[in-house]
């Protein structure tokens, strides 16, 4: 192989490495889905996950929906209705209920004492901004 070729190579390698860098908790990959993925995607036809809803960022890794714009009446939990919250498309009870801090704990026992379980809910691959009424009514559905 010659010089270039592995220089570019070895380039390549690297640029991809760091596009493929994983969030390490939750907090972290909001931000990073916020800031690199769906920047742009809040007022796309798609809307968030479930509803379809447009919404406006606010802070870091929120927003605020616009639920009357896409059709959502929620009759409880209208606080969440304008809210956006990132959906875990495969609930991260599914996985953590066998880990020992959840059965301990919860899920708030295993922010402090488990960096794997912090990972896997940290998975920007299965996070989705969804409308918080929505998010809130699939809460641990199985």
């Amino acid at each position: 192989m010659n010089l270039p070729r592995f220089l570019a190579l070895t380039a390549l390698l690297a640029a991809s490495g760091v596009c493929l860098a994983a969030a390490v908790d939750f907090p972290q990959a909001k931000r990073l889905l916020h800031e690199h993925v769906y920047f742009d995607q809040n007022q796309s036809a798609a809307g968030d996950f479930y509803c379809g809803c447009k919404w406006e960022w606010v802070g870091k890794s929120g927003g605020k929906m616009d639920p009357a714009g896409c059709g959502f009446y929620s009759f409880t939990m209208a606080d969440r209705a304008e809210r956006l919250e990132w959906e875990h498309i495969m609930p991260i009870s599914n996985v953590a209920n066998q880990r020992q801090c959840w059965r301990d704990g919860g899920p708030e026992g295993c922010e402090r004492t488990d960096p794997v379980l912090n990972r896997m809910e940290g998975d920007m691959f299965n996070l989705t901004p969804s409308i918080g009424t929505a998010n809130a009514l699939r809460f641990n559905l199985n």
